[in-house]
Protein backbone atom coordinates (compact mmCIF):
# COMPACT_ATOMS: atom_id res chain seq x y z
CA UNK A 1 0.00 0.00 0.00
CA UNK A 2 2.76 2.67 0.93
CA UNK A 3 4.67 1.60 -2.39
CA UNK A 4 0.81 2.18 -4.60
CA UNK A 5 0.63 5.90 -2.41
CA UNK A 6 4.51 6.93 -3.63
CA UNK A 7 4.30 5.46 -6.88
CA UNK A 8 4.83 7.38 -9.71
CA UNK A 9 2.31 5.68 -13.15
CA UNK A 10 4.29 6.47 -16.13
CA UNK A 11 1.40 5.46 -18.26
CA UNK A 12 -0.91 8.45 -17.64
CA UNK A 13 -0.53 11.98 -18.60
CA UNK A 14 -0.57 12.98 -14.53
CA UNK A 15 1.79 11.18 -12.14
CA UNK A 16 0.27 10.08 -8.92
CA UNK A 17 2.99 12.07 -7.19
CA UNK A 18 0.96 15.54 -8.09
CA UNK A 19 -1.98 14.10 -6.31
CA UNK A 20 0.02 13.19 -3.05
CA UNK A 21 -0.87 16.66 -1.03
CA UNK A 22 -4.40 15.96 -1.81
CA UNK A 23 -3.95 12.65 -0.66
CA UNK A 24 -2.14 13.32 3.03
CA UNK A 25 -4.45 16.52 3.15
CA UNK A 26 -7.10 13.94 3.28
CA UNK A 27 -5.61 11.50 5.83
CA UNK A 28 -5.04 14.34 7.94
CA UNK A 29 -8.71 15.59 7.93
CA UNK A 30 -9.94 12.23 8.60
CA UNK A 31 -7.97 11.49 11.51
CA UNK A 32 -8.70 15.02 13.08
CA UNK A 33 -12.12 15.17 12.49
CA UNK A 34 -12.41 11.65 14.38
CA UNK A 35 -11.36 13.34 17.49
CA UNK A 36 -13.33 16.37 17.18
CA UNK A 37 -16.45 14.26 16.69
CA UNK A 38 -15.58 12.83 19.95
CA UNK A 39 -14.99 15.94 21.75
CA UNK A 40 -17.90 17.13 21.10
CA UNK A 41 -20.74 14.84 23.54
CA UNK A 42 -22.61 16.19 26.21
CA UNK A 43 -22.70 14.52 29.36
CA UNK A 44 -25.40 16.25 31.75
CA UNK A 45 -24.91 14.52 35.10
CA UNK A 46 -25.02 14.27 38.92
CA UNK A 47 -22.56 13.18 40.97
CA UNK A 48 -20.71 12.37 44.32
CA UNK A 49 -19.58 11.49 47.14
CA UNK A 50 -21.26 9.95 50.44
CA UNK A 51 -19.49 10.34 53.64
CA UNK A 52 -20.37 10.06 57.32
CA UNK A 53 -20.09 12.81 59.98
CA UNK A 54 -16.65 11.65 60.70
CA UNK A 55 -15.71 12.69 57.08
CA UNK A 56 -15.27 8.82 56.30
CA UNK A 57 -16.79 7.26 52.68
CA UNK A 58 -20.10 5.50 53.31
CA UNK A 59 -19.66 2.45 50.49
CA UNK A 60 -22.21 0.04 49.15
CA UNK A 61 -24.72 2.94 49.84
CA UNK A 62 -27.82 2.97 47.56
CA UNK A 63 -28.53 6.15 45.75
CA UNK A 64 -31.31 6.92 43.46
CA UNK A 65 -31.78 9.78 40.95
CA UNK A 66 -35.70 10.21 39.99
CA UNK A 67 -36.52 12.85 37.51
CA UNK A 68 -39.63 15.70 39.30
CA UNK A 69 -43.28 14.81 37.69
CA UNK A 70 -42.56 11.56 36.19
CA UNK A 71 -41.24 7.31 37.40
CA UNK A 72 -38.16 7.54 35.68
CA UNK A 73 -35.24 6.59 38.09
CA UNK A 74 -32.24 5.46 37.91
CA UNK A 75 -30.31 3.88 40.50
CA UNK A 76 -26.46 3.31 41.50
CA UNK A 77 -23.99 1.39 44.48
CA UNK A 78 -21.55 3.91 46.19
CA UNK A 79 -17.81 2.27 45.29
CA UNK A 80 -14.82 1.89 48.30
CA UNK A 81 -14.45 5.66 47.94
CA UNK A 82 -17.99 6.67 48.46
CA UNK A 83 -18.54 7.99 45.38
CA UNK A 84 -21.10 7.78 42.66
CA UNK A 85 -22.32 9.04 39.36
CA UNK A 86 -25.58 9.42 37.15
CA UNK A 87 -24.64 10.09 33.40
CA UNK A 88 -26.15 11.45 30.52
CA UNK A 89 -29.28 12.50 32.36
CA UNK A 90 -32.25 14.51 30.20
CA UNK A 91 -31.93 17.84 31.86
CA UNK A 92 -34.69 18.78 34.29
CA UNK A 93 -35.91 19.06 37.78
CA UNK A 94 -34.43 15.90 39.69
CA UNK A 95 -34.74 14.34 43.10
CA UNK A 96 -31.59 12.44 45.04
CA UNK A 97 -32.28 9.75 47.92
CA UNK A 98 -29.19 8.30 49.75
CA UNK A 99 -29.93 4.92 51.78
CA UNK A 100 -27.49 3.26 53.66
CA UNK A 101 -27.37 0.58 56.11
CA UNK A 102 -27.15 1.88 60.18
CA UNK A 103 -27.60 5.64 58.51
CA UNK A 104 -30.26 7.86 58.17
CA UNK A 105 -32.05 8.10 54.72
CA UNK A 106 -31.48 11.63 52.97
CA UNK A 107 -33.18 12.75 50.45
CA UNK A 108 -32.64 16.05 48.45
CA UNK A 109 -35.29 17.91 45.78
CA UNK A 110 -35.74 20.43 43.25
CA UNK A 111 -32.31 19.59 42.22
CA UNK A 112 -32.31 21.63 38.57
CA UNK A 113 -30.34 20.03 35.53
CA UNK A 114 -29.09 21.91 32.61
CA UNK A 115 -27.67 20.59 29.45
CA UNK A 116 -24.44 19.34 29.62
CA UNK A 117 -24.13 20.54 33.31
CA UNK A 118 -22.21 17.85 35.70
CA UNK A 119 -23.53 18.74 38.95
CA UNK A 120 -21.68 17.78 41.81
CA UNK A 121 -23.91 16.60 44.89
CA UNK A 122 -22.16 15.64 48.17
CA UNK A 123 -23.99 13.66 50.75
CA UNK A 124 -22.96 13.44 54.45
CA UNK A 125 -24.93 10.82 56.58
CA UNK A 126 -25.62 10.60 59.77
CA UNK A 127 -25.96 7.40 62.25
CA UNK A 128 -28.97 6.26 62.75
CA UNK A 129 -32.25 4.19 61.91
CA UNK A 130 -32.93 3.38 57.92
CA UNK A 131 -36.44 4.54 58.57
CA UNK A 132 -35.75 8.08 58.98
CA UNK A 133 -35.20 10.29 56.46
CA UNK A 134 -33.82 13.61 56.14
CA UNK A 135 -35.21 15.79 53.44
CA UNK A 136 -33.70 18.90 52.43
CA UNK A 137 -35.94 20.70 49.52
CA UNK A 138 -34.35 24.68 49.26
CA UNK A 139 -30.78 23.77 48.37
CA UNK A 140 -28.09 26.71 47.10
CA UNK A 141 -27.69 26.79 43.71
CA UNK A 142 -25.53 23.51 42.06
CA UNK A 143 -21.57 24.56 41.87
CA UNK A 144 -19.86 23.94 38.21
CA UNK A 145 -17.11 22.12 39.83
CA UNK A 146 -16.18 20.12 37.11
CA UNK A 147 -15.70 22.80 34.39
CA UNK A 148 -15.04 26.44 34.66
CA UNK A 149 -18.31 27.48 32.69
CA UNK A 150 -20.22 30.01 34.09
CA UNK A 151 -24.09 29.30 34.03
CA UNK A 152 -26.46 31.96 34.49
Amino acid sequence: MIQSFFSVSSNSHFSTVRWMPARLALLAFCAFSQTSLVAQTVDTAILGTVIDSGGGAVAHATVTVTRSGTTLSKEATTGADGAYEFRYLLPGQYVLEVKASGFNAERRSGLDIQLGQQAKVDFTLQVGAVQQTIEVKSAPPLLQTENASLRI
